[in-house]
């Protein structure tokens, strides 16, 4: 199956940051007024402010929430996506382009949440990986 490519341009790290929090869960959500349908496969671009790379993750459209069908419930419009294969083979993906990316690293270092990656991050691509 093709994947569609899409590029998040973060404004700060803090927002990256709430992702990466997320995607640990298996699932991250993001906000926008056109969100791609449902089963879709994607090769999304992490794009952070200040870095001169990206990382690329492949994930998966799990649902998709439009203005018109969900106006009723007033939930915000976006797409919550999950990885497209493992979660631990994303979230490794995920340390080694932080890794990859030494300022990112020690920014993110030591935030609410990063336990699981972090440790990840320290160990390198050998990291075992256990929540704690």
């Amino acid at each position: 199956m093709e994947a569609t490519a899409l590029k998040l341009r973060y404004r700060s790290i803090d927002q990256f940051a709430e992702h990466r929090r997320q995607l640990k869960s298996g699932r991250m959500r993001i906000l926008t007024e056109m969100p791609i349908p449902a089963k879709t496969r994607l090769l999304l671009a992490l794009i952070l402010p200040d870095a001169a790379r990206q990382i690329t993750l492949e994930m998966e459209v799990l649902e998709a929430m439009d203005r018109r069908r969900d106006a009723a419930r007033q939930k915000p419009c976006g797409m919550m996506l999950g990885p497209a294969g493992e979660l631990d083979a994303t979230l490794r993906t995920l340390a080694q382009g932080i890794r990859a990316t030494p300022d990112l690293a020690a920014t993110l270092a030591g935030r609410p949440g990063t336990g699981l990656i972090q440790k990840m991050i320290d160990r390198g691509s050998r990291a075992r990986l256990s929540d704690g």
